[in-house]
Formats: C-alpha cells, structure tokens, sequence
C-alpha cells in the first residue's frame, strides 16, 4: 500500500473475527457446564446440553480456522439455526418431560439465559431486516414453546415457569429485540456515512483519469514526509516527471489520445516505483514522485529508471512519447513548497537542455540556481 492510500476497515474480516471470538468463549463455557454437570445431580438432559453445546462450538472453530471458503452469511446462519435447535430441544425435554425437583427447574432456567445470547448473535451474524425477522422468529417460538407449560401447567410438577414468569421473560427478550434493533439501525446509519466519507475521500484525492493521487494527496503526503524528515533526520526524494512535447501530441491526435497516453504513462509509473512510493498527477501532463528513505543519488538513480523505461517502451497508446525528470531531496528547514521548487527547477533545466533526461538540482551551475532562483546545496 503506498504511503497516500488510507487503509479502511474489513467489515466482514471484523464479523469473522467476531464470530471466532463468541466461538471460542461458548466452548470454555459450555466444556466448564460440562464439567460441572458430570460432577453433581444434574440430570441427563443437562449433560447431554452441555456436552452437545461443546461439540457444536468445537466444530464453528474448526470450520471458521480450516473451511475459509465459507461465507460469514452460511456460518451465521448454521450456527443460529444449531444453537436455536439445541435450545428448543433442551427446553421441551426440561419443560415437558423432566422429572420433578430443583435441577430440572435449574436447568431450564439455564437455557433460557442464552436466549438473548442468541438474539445478540442474529444481529452480529446478519443486517438489517433479517437480523430483526431472525431474532423475531427466535422469541416467538421460544414463547410457544413454554407456553402450554407456563399457561396450562402442561409438563411435570415443580417447573419454575409460572404464566407470570413467562409474560417477564417474553417482554425481557422484546425489549432485548427492540434494542438490538435500534443499535442495528444506527449501525447501518453509521456504515452509510463511512461509505460516503470513504467515497468523498477518494474523490478528493484521485485523479479520475489516471487514478493515481492527485496534487491534494501529494501535497499531504510530502508534507507528512517532510515533517518526518526534518523531526527524525532522514531522506525523501521527489521526481518532476514531464511529458515531452506533449502539448504536440495532442493538437496532432486530439485530447483523447492525449488521454490515453496519460493513462498509459500513469500505468508505466506505478508498476516501476516501490510500494512505499507515491506516484501523482501534479497536473496536466507533469507527475511527481515522492519516495521516502531516498537520497539524492537514489532518486537520481530512480528518475534514470523510470526515464528509460518510458522510452524503451517506446510507444504508449501508439504513439513515441519521451519524460523528463527533475530531481531534488530533502534539505534541513525545507518545506513542501521550497523541496518541490528544486524539483521542478531540475525538471526545467532537463527540459532546457534537450528533454528526455534526468536533471539534479545539485548538478545545476550557479548561473542555473540564480536564474532559476534555487538555493545552493550549502544553504539551510
């Protein structure tokens, strides 16, 4: 990525992580309930739960670290359906076929806590309005599944589900869902607003025929560069690329083909810099290149490069175009306007004696500096 490009986060990357996370804190918590299961008078509806919950967080682990190929969609929607399935069926056995006391009472009570787990879940592992249908689907059937219980004492005696209880508990997970709601609405709110910052961003620092950065993205990153260079003492060098007698081209072909001789040149640039390089359309038919960590003989060394290319290629779009290049590095007290005004005298000086060639500001003689106003290589 180069140094003028923002990274933006991976919102499904982030959801996968999100998803190995719950994963892997249900299989701690379901081994521990196994654990404590086996050791006490839990009944063997319990152990069975416990032991079938760890079996299926083991296998979302498996999945999401050996099947990459599946979508977050696909495992969203297998584990909510394992989970909802899991909990359905250690309800009705706890509700309609346990037997009487405290752990069967315990039990189901337990599994009704994970509830909201599940609800949090369908909105984690889907948007908008499935995430509500889901977690919609999700209280009403948990509802009818306890209510003959609750309503009509239908099931063994000494269940701790009351109709009371179960109106709580039918509410407790309607707000639960009212409130995920709202927190998904303003998420996608959130999401819509990024996108158009993200989108506004790029447009205000891409060039839209070249795609490369613009002259607003240049002049940020050189002056975060120069920033750098000054506070850490270090490098930066910056290339004035110019296209000969471009001007020619296009009042011989049209702008058009001026065009895609630009886009063309922009290709050639960004395939033969470095990847911590930034390459800019400054303007019309002039780029600049800002290459951190660089000095002088490196950048000198670099515009030879990208120069020969450019005419070993020979023609772009069809047509025999040439660059010329201005060099110049990083001086102590420098800032962006006075480091780009040495490259661009080099650039003009390239220009002056014969195009197709690179010019460094240290090669210009003092009659050069004095009429082009550059400063010598001694001043700070």
């Amino acid at each position: 990525m180069s140094s003028g490009q923002r990274a933006w986060p991976d919102v499904e990357a982030r959801r996968r992580r999100i998803f190995l996370a719950l994963l892997a804190l249900g299989l701690v918590g379901s081994v521990a309930g196994l654990v404590a299961n086996l050791g006490g008078p839990a009944p063997e509806f319990m152990v069975g739960a416990s032991g079938a919950i760890a079996f299926l967080v083991l296998g979302g682990v498996a999945v999401l670290f050996g099947v990459r190929r599946i979508s977050n969609r696909t495992l969203g929607w297998a584990v909510l359906a394992a989970g909802s399935l899991l909990t359905w069926a250690t309800l009705f056995h706890g509700l309609y076929f346990g037997a009487q006391g405290a752990s069967p009472a315990e039990g189901v009570l337990t599994i009704l806590h994970w509830v909201p787990v599940l609800l949090v879940f369908a909105f984690l592992a889907f948007d908008g309005t499935l995430a509500i249908w889901a977690g919609a689907a999700l209280v009403a059937s948990v509802t009818l599944l306890i209510g003959p219980h609750a309503w009509f004492g239908v099931g063994p005696g000494g269940s701790p589900l009351t109709a009371t209880y179960a109106v709580q508990l039918l509410m407790a997970n309607l707000v639960t869902l009212v409130a995920l709601s709202f927190f998904a609405s303003l998420q996608r709110t959130l999401t819509a607003w990024r996108d158009t910052a993200r989108e506004m961003h790029t447009l205000a620092h891409t060039d839209a025929l070249t795609g490369l950065a613009n002259r607003r993205a240049a002049q940020e990153v050189l002056g975060r560069e120069v920033a750098r260079a000054d506070r850490y003492d270090r490098e930066v060098g910056v290339l004035m690329l110019d296209l000969d007698r471009f001007k020619v081209l296009n009042d011989s072909y049209g702008h058009p083909v001026g065009d895609r001789v630009l886009v063309a040149l922009a290709e050639r640039l960004r395939a033969h810099v470095r990847a911590s390089d930034l390459v800019a359309r400054w303007g019309g038919e002039e780029f600049v290149v800002v290459a951190p960590e660089t000095a002088t003989a490196q950048a000198r060394k670099l515009g030879e490069q990208l120069r020969a290319q450019v005419a070993k290629d020979a023609f772009l779009d069809g047509h025999r175009v040439t660059i010329s290049v201005g060099v110049a590095s990083f001086r102590p007290g420098d800032d962006v306007e006075t480091l780009v005004s040495r490259a661009d005298a080099a650039l003009y000086r390239a220009k002056e004696a014969g195009r197709n060639r690179v010019a460094v500001v240290e090669d210009l003689t003092a009659t050069d500096r004095e009429r082009l106003s550059v400063a010598p290589p001694s001043a700070s």
